[in-house]
């Protein structure tokens, strides 16, 4: 919802004469202020959606829509439990506030540029959905599969509406809880059960795991729990301090890794050229690589060094030669008997083999068939009068019947 300053002012207003003539109870003064604060809320979120880093943010994101439309890229290879990452438009329009948009940012983003930043040899990302299936009962039977005595597990912990970070470090033995907006209970739950699951784990069994006591900035608003716990993770995975505030740049770094992910994993899928004519023509133009010496080198640039060819380009390059060769010495059609008709031969020295199998003369067998015989070469065998005729009248009987009534059968 969007709000102009004057109408936010009238809406404040309203409430305040609507306190003015009632007498409040806590009921109604806490409904009030709640409306009030959803005003103002509503009023940042589209102030947000007007700066400059939100336009950043929607120039990523159409970027993104319009080298890869609806498509879902895979940036990282894999199932979602070996660390494969697939995202969508859908997905990344997640990171935008405003215009229809709440920016709560979805579990697919948050699990692919938390993948995206770890180093996969030391920290292991555990998808939110296995961790969830576990966390529902902790039964030994819902226990989730993750690599044996990897240095640290980086959780994503969803509770319904909100997000959090979990991360359960081996070195020192602590499991640290990374909320952004701390309700009591919650804490004590997801600590228990993720040591719970490290207990029954082979892996993990052998450590006394214990509380961590590092806390997260708590956050202002509704809707940056998902860039909060992106944002904690990205600081214990660097060392460094934790985040004071989140904010639209760093929704905007989020949609860059992103977006350069995907950029890179397509370059990658791309197969290299394997044109022989493009090689040939480049082999062409270099001298050395025919074995001519050049007239003049005071005023020419020594030529770059290539590689020696390999054996099976030398068949190649001798191959696309002998059949030049032959396309230069074919006599040319005697007049009165047709000819094979011929692709047009270049001038330059070397041509493509499928080009040279065009131009090469086809093989005339020279021995002639007796007639009355069959041969080798499928010359046919002799017809006389009444098998003709009988081979017309089937036809002529096959008609009929496929034309009956004036219908096609």
């Amino acid at each position: 919802m969007k709000l102009p300053a004057a109408q936010l002012v009238q809406e404040v207003e309203a409430i305040a004469r609507g306190l003015s003539r009632i007498t409040t109870t806590e009921d109604t003064l806490l409904v009030y202020t709640q409306c009030l604060l959803d005003a103002f809320r509503s009023q940042i979120v589209a102030q947000k959606a007007q700066t400059e880093e939100m336009s950043l943010l929607r120039s990523v994101i159409a970027q993104w829509h319009r080298q890869y439309r609806e498509r879902t890229i895979t940036l990282i290879p894999g199932s979602i439990n070996q660390g494969g990452v697939q995202l969508d438009h859908y997905d990344l329009s997640s990171l935008l506030l405003g215009d229809g948009y709440d920016g709560w940012l979805n579990g697919e983003l948050i699990h692919g540029i938390l993948n995206i930043a770890a180093d996969r040899a030391s920290q292991y990302i555990v998808p939110a959905r296995a961790f969830d299936f576990w966390h529902q009962g902790n039964h030994p039977n819902n226990i989730f599969d993750v690599p044996d005595s990897h240095p640290s597990l980086i959780t994503m912990v969803h509770w319904g509406n909100h997000w959090a970070i979990m991360i359960a470090d081996r070195a020192t033995g602590l499991i640290h809880y990374l909320d952004s907006q701390e309700i009591p209970g919650r804490r004590q739950v997801a600590v228990g059960s993720m040591r719970n699951f490290l207990t029954l784990h082979p892996g993990y069994n052998a450590i006394a795991w214990r509380e961590s006591e590092l806390r997260s900035q708590q956050q202002g608003n509704t809707y940056d729990c998902g860039v909060w716990a992106v944002t904690n993770a990205w600081a214990w995975i660097d060392r460094s301090a934790l985040p004071v505030e989140v904010g639209l740049a760093d929704r905007l770094r989020i949609g860059r890794g992103i977006l350069d992910a995907a950029q890179t994993a397509e370059q990658a899928r791309r197969p290299p050229p394997t044109d022989e004519v493009e090689f040939m023509g480049m082999r062409s133009v270099n001298p050395l690589s025919r074995g001519e010496v050049p007239a003049s080198t005071s005023h020419t640039p020594a030529p770059l060094a290539r590689r020696p060819p390999t054996s099976g380009e030398e068949v190649l390059i001798t191959t696309a030669m002998r059949a030049q060769q032959l396309c230069d010495r074919t006599p040319s059609p005697k007049p009165g008997k047709p000819a094979t008709p011929s692709g047009p031969c270049s001038g330059s020295s070397l041509s493509s083999v499928r080009n040279s199998l065009l131009v090469s003369p086809p093989l005339i067998s020279t021995r002639r068939n007796t007639p009355g015989n069959v041969t080798s070469s499928g010359s046919p065998l002799p017809r006389n009068r009444s098998e003709e005729n009988r081979d017309q009248a089937g036809q002529q009987s096959f008609g009929r019947r496929v034309t009956r009534h004036g219908r096609e059968y």
